[in-house]
């Protein structure tokens, strides 16, 4: 099972980029993570009890989508996590989630009074991608959680 966290690291990454740059999780990496999840069910000491915990990452993500508190997107990587986490490590990774997830909602306020200076100047040296991403904390907040669902994912394998 070691091996699939270490396989998991690359769609998570791509995952957190896309998501901090564009706020979307492609769909390719929501599906690699199922696809490893699917092995690490199959290559778990009981299958069954893997398959249950997957199952009720999968409910819990859709459940969270459908009331808009996060993307659909990360509702299929975060399924995908619970799956390749395993229930034993499920409320480790809910716990990593929520730690990474609230550090990231301070960055984001953090950064309110400085997108509120630099987003609209005409001219600025920032690079546009830097400037855009002030500009949407300014407008309409919006946490990237793929970030915080690849801190869960490392912290149910470190803890």
């Amino acid at each position: 099972m070691n091996w699939v966290f270490w396989a998991a690291l690359l769609p998570l990454t791509v995952a957190c980029l896309a998501d901090l740059r564009w706020r979307l999780v492609p769909d390719w990496t929501s599906l690699a993570m199922f696809v490893l999840g699917i092995a690490a069910v199959v290559t778990a000491a009981d299958p069954r009890t893997a398959l249950i915990g997957g199952g009720i990452g999968a409910v819990v993500g859709v459940a969270a989508a459908w009331f808009g508190l996060w993307g659909w997107g990360d509702a299929k990587l975060f399924a995908g996590a619970a799956l390749i986490a395993g229930p034993a490590a499920g409320l480790t990774l809910v716990a990593g989630m929520a730690v990474t997830g609230a550090v990231l909602a301070l960055v984001s306020l953090s950064l309110r009074p400085v997108a509120r200076r630099y987003a609209t100047v005409s001219g600025s040296t920032l690079p546009r991608w830097v400037r855009n991403e002030l500009r949407r904390c300014r407008l309409a907040p919006s946490i990237p959680y793929a970030i915080a669902i690849a801190g869960g994912v490392v912290s149910s394998r470190l803890f």
